[in-house]
């Protein structure tokens, strides 16, 4: 049986397809189940077939070789499945205690129907197809028209064989209750066709089985918090090398028993990477050679998680959340992303590997490190910002947005940005936002401040507006005038003569500066004036001794703050009347 059909209780029925791979303990159907390889559908009897109207209805009943009646059958599962490549099945029913059934809500279009006791079933008849068919492949189709039913679709069930036995502890002999004993076809698919649950003294039965050999594997349920090593008869540790048993249908298959293993356990807790919460229901696989699924177990509300019956050896463990529209990505220890770099964790027997965690990565982007704003903040600069780290499956991609002082600048929305004169005295930073098809999220940058720059006040500058400077009586007039601001200083007139004397036998000469005068001003700004230079004594002596009384001199007006003028100037003396006389 290719699909397996849960009851949920609620009026609605899980199909579940099973891929299976090689499954070295534990329960290979069950494991197919909860794997990302299996498709799950849900379909509540409203759905089924939601379009659909028509219908399949028929008896169930078993075969006789006799005249009698035949005797109807009750709890008979029907299937009814879509022709075509998939024969994926689209609706069920259970018989009657008159063996009778109806299968609604079918679209028009052809199907085949199966007839089987369930799973864990008791009953002893064996599986059928319409009509009469052993197998989906060669089961002859049925059709179905809109709002009409097709009837008399029955079936006669043969008695089918049965297998039973004992399962115990290896080394104390004990019965273990609660072991899950499967058997599965020997063919292409290895699909489980029955299976059962030890009893207090470890002692099952499946029955319904048809002629044939099987494959029988004993393993602790998924909820069974036994911890022993899964095996297949006779005392084989993969499928693979499982002992076959041969079944006929009518007859009984005794003695076939088990011993099994106490295993090793592996602990530990799986939280959110981000948030560093503890995550519930997220499914632990450990993962054998050649990628054989060792073990398996679930985290409770803590977050923690003890995987059970594994046999001693090297195993890749893997974390998945398995719950419809799961934020978290799969991934393997030590929070690796593939099965190929996992790092493997060693179980022994009798004993427990602690600490095995993981920390879930979120599919939709989550920051990791924020993003960082580089450059200098100034006017006509340019700034530059990175895109932080990010987690997220698949990769992300990125829009960028600049910000003043928290608000959106219009228009910068690209991982570069000039400054403006708009932004001194303003904060700025740079918003990322990381998309991927399970989301998208943000991150800001550190906020950089973008000074006002500091306007230095103007420097004092003074002009001399003449290089004739006149000189009346004891004092010189020099006009200046004072620009950018005000002005205050020294005036000072000099010049350098040739001093020469005696040392020794030799005459030495050396030049030597003579002030010949000195003023000092105070002039507001842009404003000018004649300042009033008083003649040191040496001064007046060399204007007297120059000729015309004109004397070429050296200027220096000092300005605080500023910088001092230097000028050539000539030095001219006005000579009254009585003057030239008494000369």
């Amino acid at each position: 049986m290719p699909y397996l059909a849960l009851s949920r209780g609620d009026g609605v029925t899980l199909w579940v397809m099973g891929v299976l791979g090689e499954w070295g303990g534990g329960s290979r159907w069950a494991l197919a189940v909860l794997l990302g390889c299996v498709v799950l559908l849900i379909l509540a009897p409203a759905a089924l077939g939601a379009e659909g109207s028509g219908k399949i209805s028929g008896t169930v009943t078993a075969a006789c070789p006799c005249e009698d009646m035949p005797e109807p059958l009750k709890n008979i599962e029907v299937t009814v499945y879509e022709t075509g490549e998939n024969l994926f099945p689209v609706g069920s029913a259970i018989t009657d205690e008159h063996g009778e059934y109806t299968v609604e809500g079918l679209v028009g279009g052809q199907y085949k129907v199966e007839f089987s006791p369930e799973l864990e079933s008791s009953l002893n008849y064996v599986t059928q197809y319409y009509k009469e068919k052993p197998s989906l492949a060669t089961a002859e189709p049925v059709k179905v028209v809109q709002k009409k039913t097709t009837e008399k679709i029955d079936a006669e069930l043969q008695v089918g064989g049965e297998v039973k036995g004992r399962v115990t502890e290896a080394s104390t002999h004990k019965d273990l209750e609660g072991i899950e004993v499967q058997v599965f076809e020997v063919s292409e698919s290895e699909s489980p066709v029955r299976f059962a649950i030890t009893g207090k003294n470890g002692e099952y039965t499946i029955a319904g089985l048809a002629s044939g050999h099987y494959k029988v594997e004993f393993s602790p349920g998924l909820e069974s918090n036994l911890n022993y090593v899964a095996q297949f008869y006779e005392d084989k540790s993969s499928f693979a090398s499982a002992g076959l048993v041969e079944v006929v249908q009518g007859e009984v298959k005794t003695e076939v028993n088990a011993e099994l293993q106490v295993g090793g356990e592996i602990e530990g807790a799986v939280t959110d990477a981000w948030t560093h919460t503890a995550l519930a229901g997220v499914y632990v696989f450990a993962i054998g050679s050649g990628e054989a699924f060792a073990g398996v177990a679930q985290t409770n509300a803590s977050g923690q998680y003890t995987m059970l019956g594994l046999a001693s050896g090297s195993y890749e463990i893997e974390f998945v959340d398995l719950a419809s529209g799961s934020p978290y990505i799969t991934q393997y220890y030590n929070d690796e992303p593939a099965l190929a770099s996992a790092n493997p964790v060693v179980a022994n027997q009798g004993e427990t590997t602690p600490g095995i965690d993981a920390a879930l990565v979120r599919k939709a982007p989550v920051d990791t490190a924020a993003p960082v704003v580089s450059g200098t903040p100034a006017a006509g600069e340019t700034l530059s910002c990175s895109n932080g780290s990010w987690t997220g499956s698949p990769a992300p991609t990125y829009s960028y947005a600049w910000l003043r002082d928290g608000v959106v600048i219009a228009g910068a929305s690209v991982s570069t940005y000039v400054v403006q004169t708009a932004d001194q005295g303003n904060g700025l930073a740079c918003r990322v936002t990381a998309t991927n098809k399970s989301g998208s999220a943000a991150a800001v940058s550190e906020t950089l401040m973008v000074p006002v720059p500091v306007i230095a006040p103007p420097k004092p500058d003074v002009t001399v507006l003449s290089s004739e400077i006149v000189v009346e009586g004891d004092s010189a007039r020099v006009p200046i005038a004072c620009v950018d601001a005000n002005c205050t200083g020294t005036i000072e007139l000099a010049e350098q003569v040739v001093v020469r004397h005696k040392k020794g036998k030799r005459r030495i000469s050396r030049k030597e500066t003579v002030v010949l005068g000195k003023g000092s001003y105070a002039l507001a700004q842009g404003h000018s004036g004649t300042i009033l230079v008083f003649l040191t004594s040496r001064g007046r002596n060399a204007l007297a001794k120059a000729r015309h009384h004109r004397l070429s001199a050296r200027l220096f007006a000092s300005v605080v703050g500023g910088t001092t003028v230097s000028r050539s100037v000539v030095l001219s003396e006005v000579v009254h009347r009585h003057q030239r006389r008494s000369s």
